[in-house]
């Protein structure tokens, strides 16, 4: 079997692509069991604008609201939605509701190279 053994190519695949793969993978793990959390507390988060006083508003990580809350579980449905199946619920979503609901309240995000 002939392969490719570029030392560009390898060095890309080892250094770059499989560990953004990694991360990639274990974000949707992530967002699977959040979403088989959330209906069990839907009902307690308010489509309001009122903040989640979670210690953020002393701390300086981004203040998450309840409708941010509820905006990025419908991001992340439709995330799953679309690795899982390719059908994509994105065009469904608001205005730029995917970069609001999760670019915009990101503290410790680390690119895996």
């Amino acid at each position: 079997m002939a392969g490719n053994s570029n030392a560009q190519v390898v060095t890309f695949v080892n250094d770059e692509l499989r560990p953004t793969v990694d991360q990639l993978g274990g974000a949707l793990e992530s967002l699977k069991k959040l979403v088989l959390i959330w209906p069990g507390l839907s009902a307690l988060v308010p489509a309001t604008t009122d903040p989640i006083l979670d210690g953020s508003q002393t701390d300086g990580r981004p203040i998450w609201t309840n409708a941010g809350v509820i905006s990025f579980m419908t991001v992340a449905a439709a995330m799953i939605e679309l690795v899982e199946t390719g059908v994509s619920a994105f065009p469904a979503l608001t205005g730029n509701q995917l970069e609001e609901s999760v670019m915009t309240e990101i503290v410790n995000a680390k690119p895996a190279f």
